[in-house]
């Protein structure tokens, strides 16, 4: 097991005790860190020219300024007028997913007791089978993955509000008459409990947005270059390779936002999920993407660990995501969610339902709680319905990550 995973049994701080003792701070250390950001050209020549201009620097607190920025423009001469470029495929490993070892050792012993003649199990045989699974699964161990708050970045707990100046509208508040309305998310509950995201501090300034093929949605940092999101967003391509995907933490309007952009280079999974999703795929909708350069240590990253059912029914979880009906290109974020896991599922890889205000977008973004100072996510956001929202949870996330982070650190 790698030293990053522990055992643990603790439930997170609730929102009066993260109220009552906030491990809030400012910044500490302010290290001379560069970021990184990657722009294709359809050619094998390029000149950059740099320009300084005058740019529109926001503080937290609202105020105005001007700051010293560089526009860079790109000069190339295309291989070929309107030809398009596209990065490479990314390789794409599937791992075996914990409890792979326990089915086979128990469909061994049953198969044994019938002499290898599959056609011989009853009915009663076949639910021992399932039960003894479960209970095996359910005692798998509780891992636990850490986080890194940077002293370059100061620490909030509850993150500062957007600028009145920056404010924007809800296509759910534009007021039109009902015929003309177009649709409206069916998973999000009255009243709207979504916010705006502004801040870049730690821990906020981990989240941003997925981009890829198929689409956009949110994934969070786990690791110095390591991104958890989920797995219906990643475009899987028929030769077991997947396309590209880019990934612009902080995301807020444009790219490339204060830490920079990153690549993927490998993407790990359980079980390629593709929708419609099915039972088994919406326990598994989640992969830890390696990005191209350690892009976690300008965000932190948040730790990972496994939900247990016996959490259910309290308010200790907060999510951000880039919702298409804000836009899609301003995260919004949301606390005091509560969960239900699906109590005929092992806790170790099971659905969690929630009501929290979800909108296509927010796939891959996580749910997270604070442990003594450091924030852990123990789902990802999947799928919806008219009637509730559910993530992917469980031991299975941080138990991927682990093997990850040991394979590429």
């Amino acid at each position: 097991m790698s030293s990053r995973s522990v055992r643990f049994t603790n439930p997170p701080n609730s929102p009066a005790q993260l109220a009552a003792d906030p491990p809030d701070r400012e910044a500490t250390e302010l290290p001379d860190l560069t970021v990184e950001t990657v722009v294709d050209v359809p050619s094998d020549v390029a000149d950059v020219e740099r320009s300084a201009v005058a740019a529109r620097a926001i503080d937290p607190d609202g105020s105005d300024s001007v700051a010293e920025s560089s526009e860079l423009r790109i000069t190339y001469q295309p291989n070929r007028i309107g030809q398009r470029v596209m990065p490479p495929p990314v390789p794409v490993e599937v791992l075996d997913p914990p409890d792979a070892a326990v089915v086979a050792e128990e469909e061994a012993r049953l198969l044994d007791a019938v002499g290898g003649n599959e056609s011989e199990l009853t009915p009663e045989q076949l639910a021992d089978l399932e039960a003894s699974i479960t209970r095996r699964v359910a005692a798998l161990p509780r891992l636990t993955t850490d986080g890194n708050a940077p002293s370059h970045l100061p620490v909030r707990s509850a993150p500062e509000p957007v600028p009145e100046s920056l404010a924007m509208g809800h296509y759910r508040d534009v007021a039109v008459p009902p015929s003309e309305r177009g649709p409206y998310p069916t998973t999000v509950f009255a009243p709207e409990n979504r916010q705006v995201l502004w801040d870049s501090a730690y821990p906020w300034g981990c989240n941003g947005r997925v981009s890829t093929s198929r689409g956009s949605g949110s994934g969070c940092m786990v690791g110095p270059r390591h991104l958890l999101t989920c797995s219906h967003v990643v475009a899987w391509n028929a030769d077991g390779s997947a396309g590209w995907l880019d990934f612009v933490p902080g995301y807020f309007d444009r790219p490339p936002g204060p830490f920079g952009t990153a690549r993927a280079i490998k993407i790990y999974s359980f079980v390629k999920v593709t929708p419609p999703l099915d039972m088994n795929e919406s326990r598994h909708d989640y992969v830890v993407v390696v990005l191209d350069w350690r892009i976690g240590d300008r965000t932190g990253w948040l730790g990972a660990k496994s939900y247990v059912d016996s959490w259910d029914g309290n308010a200790w979880w907060t999510h951000v995501g880039y919702p298409a009906d804000f836009g899609g290109h301003r995260p919004t974020w949301q606390g005091n969610i509560s969960f239900d896991g699906d109590n005929n599922q092992p806790d170790a890889n099971q659905s969690i339902y929630h009501w929290g205000d979800v909108a296509v977008g927010q796939s891959g973004g996580g749910f997270w709680a604070w442990w003594d100072g450091i924030p852990y996510v123990v789902a990802v956001q999947s799928a919806h319905d008219p009637g509730k929202n559910w993530a992917s949870g469980g031991s299975f996330i941080p138990n991927l990550i682990n093997q990850v982070r040991a394979t590429f650190p």
